[in-house]
């Protein structure tokens, strides 16, 4: 289980493909905490990104949807299907590679 406490933060510590490089407006639907709630602004280069406040987005995701996505649990198409992210097709292709990874893992059974 993952909730993302401070979005800019997070989204800056993570580690993206070194060749990439992507430019996106992510708006966050965060009803618990306020400060993740609106539009970031999100540059990705060399492995790293910088957020800041952006305006117009190009997708919206719900907070649960960005933990899933920010894990590399689901890839952005699906979390379009599930109605936990809304954008074009544009905006979900940059999306994909830049969150990309294996998907997580407990072998662990309860």
């Amino acid at each position: 289980l993952l909730r993302v406490i401070d979005a800019p933060a997070a989204l800056e510590a993570r580690g993206y493909p070194d060749g990439l490089r992507a430019a996106l407006t992510l708006a966050i639907d965060d009803d618990l905490i306020p400060e993740n709630h609106g539009p970031w602004r999100i540059v990705i280069d060399g492995g790293r990104a910088r957020v800041a406040r952006g305006t117009e987005p190009d997708a919206v995701i719900t907070a649960r949807g960005l933990a899933s996505l920010f894990t590399g649990h689901h890839d952005p198409f699906t979390l379009r299907a599930t109605g936990a992210l809304r954008g074009t097709d544009a905006a979900l292709t940059q999306l994909g590679p830049a969150f990309s990874g294996p998907r997580p893992l407990l072998a662990d059974f309860f």
